[in-house]
């Protein structure tokens, strides 16, 4: 184990201890890739101590099962948790308002997740290949859904999307063979390229008048209903 300047630098397979290993209390920080590819981690606790998670920090821990992390983490970097294969369960800490590009990318088991009550945005490939997610809340305060962010969530039946949002990104939903159902505000005004295509269980959704859709962006099975918006008919009101 290497620690700098409240750093936790790197973790070698002879420091875990029974598929467990314990951070120090004078550790502020989990640095890049520190425990990148440790088939030995099964449990760990971030404890309140640590405020940052470095990019890649975790990635391909593929017997990691369990994390409990506390509230004193405010930021979690790009692929941190990704390629954790045996991951199932997830509850993000309400300091962090970015899920990062592919953080958790290809946690294949992962079913369970709690997201922060002041989330903003989830940035590109976050939760991509994640074939196990059956069902994620988006909470009130998201505002951006990043290219691709659950593409391939094979399994993902139905989702709202939160008011505030402005855009469907392009392959967003990419892939999403068991979606049913989706809820879309009256505040997106464009879906983009790719977004609901492989889909095959959508087979209707409702989307604003205003909204401009790329031509690729359903299925063809996909029959799209545009609705006038709530704020339309105040106005005409």
């Amino acid at each position: 184990m290497k620690i700098e300047d409240n750093e936790l630098k790197k973790v070698v397979s002879k420091d875990i201890k029974d598929g467990v290993f314990e951070i120090p209390k004078n550790v502020t920080y989990i640095g890049m890739n520190a425990f990148s590819g440790l088939s030995e981690l099964i449990n760990i606790t971030i404890p309140e101590n640590v405020i940052s998670i470095d990019a890649g920090a975790f990635i391909r821990c593929i017997y990691l099962k369990d994390i409990v992390m506390h509230e004193g983490v405010t930021y979690i970097g790009e692929y941190a948790f990704s390629g954790c294969k045996s991951l199932r369960n997830i509850s993000v800490p309400n300091g962090v308002t970015v899920i990062q590009d592919c953080t958790f990318t290809s946690c294949e088991m992962l079913d369970n997740v709690k997201l922060p009550k002041n989330l903003v945005s989830i940035k590109p490939n976050a939760f991509a290949g994640c074939g196990n997610l059956k069902q994620i809340e988006l909470p009130r305060s998201v505002r951006e859904l990043g290219t691709s962010a659950f593409s391939t969530c094979s399994k993902l039946k139905h989702i709202a999307v939160p008011d505030g949002v402005t855009k469907i990104d392009r392959m967003t939903f990419f892939c999403c063979e068991e979606l049913e159902s989706i809820t879309i505000p009256d505040s997106i005004k464009e879906i983009d390229k790719l977004a609901f295509t492989g889909c095959r269980k959508l087979t209707s959704i409702e989307i604003p008048t205003d909204c401009k859709v790329a031509d690729n962006a359903f299925d063809k099975n996909t029959k799209v209903i545009r609705r006038e918006s709530t704020i339309n008919k105040m106005q005409i009101f």
